[in-house]
């Protein structure tokens, strides 16, 4: 089991030390990005990246609520997620380098991201609103 644990952390790029006691890792909604260079992961309520062929993971979000459900555009060029940052799943969007992250949807209703369109110009989330269970779109830049 050591050496499970050990290897995922190493693919990673994590640091693992030894101790007595080893916890375990739970890495959560890995994503590719579209020239297989770049995982983006859900680690400890927030976003890393990481190399695909191994290397240091580099946090990419901290904020106050848990970031779950990246998926990077067909361009490459930015991530979107899903954050309960204000208490309920809305859908975030920010450049893949980093920078500004943007809230793109405000709903009292849990927005949880499911894709882009193949332009990059379009998000797709699946929310609860109206009490029906639909998918919706917005634009990577806001709106209604």
């Amino acid at each position: 089991m050591y050496t499970s644990i050990l290897a995922i952390a190493l693919l990673i790029g994590s640091s693992l030390s030894v101790s007595a006691q080893i916890q375990p890792t739970f890495l959560s909604h890995p994503t590719l990005s579209p020239d297989a260079k770049t995982i983006v992961f859900s680690y400890e309520g927030d976003l890393w990246k990481v190399p695909s062929a191994g290397g240091a993971a580099l946090r990419l979000t901290a904020m106050q609520g848990n970031e779950v459900m990246p998926r990077i555009s067909p361009d490459g060029k930015w991530l979107a997620f899903s954050s309960n940052q204000n208490g309920n799943m809305d859908v975030y969007v920010m450049a893949m380098e980093g920078g500004d992250i943007k809230q793109l949807t405000h709903h009292e209703s849990a927005d949880e991201l499911d894709s882009w369109s193949w332009d990059s110009e379009t998000l797709y989330f699946t929310s609860g609103r109206e009490n029906r269970f639909s998918s919706y779109k917005v634009a990577r830049d806001g709106g209604t």
